[in-house]
């Protein structure tokens, strides 16, 4: 059941390219209609989905006109309860179907379906600013050294993935006329890094605690501050750091507030497996996905 409404949106999605491409098909369908009271075919297979709900309702409608001190009153409690555990739990298999395929088509457009694994799906993505460590470890300090390029960012359950376009966004509008976000023709990407995220070694510095030269005139202190305020920087602990800006601090706070959401899960996973004597214990972060592209 859970299986067939994973698959309902994609079911009237073919049945709806079906009556657009093959008239014969379409013609069928009309025919079929003389004998079903007018009803289509997606009127019928939408009825497996509304049985639940119809249910639901049925039951609370019965337990409403049903007395406390009835006999049956506890079995419909138990039966309204029961409904309602089903409905979750198909909500959570619906859910997580469109989430791994989400995953899937964010992997594809990486060009690293290799990548997909069952613990793994997408958490967010979007564009930000990303800068590699100079020779040496270190950051650039001031607007002159600064050499963070648009990237897109890809944050999965426990990897975070930049990957840089093929056509670079500043010329989006020049090129090809686009006003806003990367089109079509745009949106093939070149993988560049990916950093393994864990509970132990994974850390977000806010980029709005660093300090600012002294040796800087006023206004580019200034203007250094506050392009720091939209930073933050991610370390894995084996060596390998990324500073990303951000449009904003809002921005940037969400996103720090997602990946430290996602190291947090991770350790909460970690524990639960242990608690329970699981044989995969840390098998989670001992994927395919090694920190690569130094």
């Amino acid at each position: 059941y859970a299986g067939y409404i994973n698959g309902f949106n994609d079911a009237i999605d073919c049945v709806g390219r079906l009556e657009q491409t093959s008239p014969p098909f379409a013609a069928f369908l009309e025919e079929q209609r003389d004998v079903t009271d007018g009803h289509g075919l997606a009127d019928f297979l939408i009825q497996p989905i509304q049985r639940v709900p119809r249910y639901r309702m049925l039951l609370e409608e019965l337990l409403k006109h049903t007395p406390e001190d009835h006999a049956d009153h506890p079995k419909c409690v138990g039966a309204l309860e029961e409904i309602k555990h089903i409905a979750t739990e198909l909500n959570e298999a619906k859910r997580t179907a469109e989430l791994k395929l989400i995953t899937m088509n964010r992997l594809r457009q990486l060009n690293a379906v290799d990548l997909m694994e069952p613990h793994r799906s997408i958490v967010t993505d979007g564009m930000l600013e990303c800068e590699i460590p100079l020779p040496g470890g270190s950051f650039a300090e001031n607007m002159d050294d600064k050499s963070a390029a648009a990237s897109h960012i890809f944050l999965f359950t426990d990897i975070l993935m930049h990957a840089v376009y093929f056509t670079p966004p500043s010329r989006w509008k020049q090129e090809i006329g686009s006003k806003a976000g990367p089109p079509k023709e745009a949106q093939r990407l070149m993988p560049m890094h990916r950093m393994l995220l864990d509970c132990e070694n994974t850390t977000i510095q806010d980029g709005a605690s660093l300090p600012v030269s002294k040796e800087l005139s006023k206004k580019r202190a200034a203007e250094w501050a506050e392009t720091l305020a939209r930073s933050f920087t991610v370390s894995d602990g084996r060596g390998h750091s990324w500073r990303m800006f951000a449009a904003s601090v809002e921005l940037k706070d969400q996103w720090i507030a997602a990946i430290r959401g996602t190291v947090s899960e991770l350790g909460a996973e970690i524990v639960e497996n242990l608690a329970g004597g699981s044989e995969r214990k840390l098998t989670r972060l001992k994927t395919t996905a090694d920190t690569k592209g130094e």
